[in-house]
């Protein structure tokens, strides 16, 4: 499945900076898919986020894995929520060690 979100401003409206795909009045979105399933098909690297599958042109796989900057901040949190609740056990083991 791949997400097309065309509300995203940030990679359809022609003054955005970081979309790829500013060129939609000359380019229908028949052969936008159609690009991508070739390169799906194909065994390229297409412009879709490895975690949510939405199309966001350049920023699509901004980060390692492959990942949209989004869903990479979001897995960085959810690691730094992780840390704290074993930092937080951690904390209340020794607490009741001492006691």
């Amino acid at each position: 499945m791949v997400v097309f979100n065309f509300a995203d401003e940030s990679v359809w409206d022609p003054d955005a900076m970081l979309g790829t795909f500013f060129h939609l009045d000359t380019i229908s979105f028949a052969e936008i898919v159609a690009r991508l399933g070739r390169s799906i098909l194909s065994g390229e690297t297409v412009e879709a986020c490895s975690v949510c599958r939405e199309v966001k042109g350049a920023a699509s796989r901004l980060k390692a894995g492959g990942r949209c900057f989004a869903c990479d901040f979001d897995i960085f949190v959810k690691d730094r929520e992780k840390e704290k609740e074993i930092q937080k056990g951690a904390r209340q083991y020794r607490d009741a060690k001492m006691r």
